[in-house]
């Protein structure tokens, strides 16, 4: 697995020219299927801190389903602010799950909780805890 790459449009690569318009192996394996996924830092920090807390509260435009970091962990200010991009990215690649619908319960979504936004979560998919598991053999994560 390299680090680098974050962003997209297809599937998993995040290249724009997708699947159907002949992915050329950009990193990801979704599209392409040469296996090698290619993780952004803030990919995996995202990931590493869904392995700490399993879930994390999001909130979704009803609009568009653009998700939005509701602030969290005191480290919140370590995701960057492309947070939506990311957080689609690592979908894409089948890594983590978006469920708008799912609010976490004795979580405060503030003001965020609006007719604009629904209340959701993110999750770790079990590819998701796959790679988790790769990054990180020897921490401790929420299993």
């Amino acid at each position: 697995m390299k680090e680098g790459g974050c962003s997209g449009a297809c599937h998993g690569c995040g290249t724009s020219s997708g699947k159907e318009a002949g992915c050329q192996g950009h990193g990801c394996g979704a599209c392409c299927g040469n296996g090698e996924l290619i993780l952004c830092p803030e990919e995996v920090l995202i990931l590493i801190t869904l392995g700490q807390f399993a879930f994390l509260p999001v909130i979704t435009k009803y609009e568009n389903g653009e998700p939005y970091m509701v602030p969290v962990p005191e480290d919140a200010a370590r995701f960057s602010e492309s947070f939506s991009d990311i957080v689609l990215s690592l979908e894409r690649k089948r890594l983590i799950t978006i469920d708008s619908d799912l609010p976490l319960q004795n979580t405060n979504y503030g003001e965020a909780a609006s007719a604009r936004f629904r209340c959701g979560s993110l999750a770790l998919t079990l590819q998701g805890q796959e790679v988790l598991d790769w990054i990180c053999p020897d921490e401790t994560v929420f299993e």
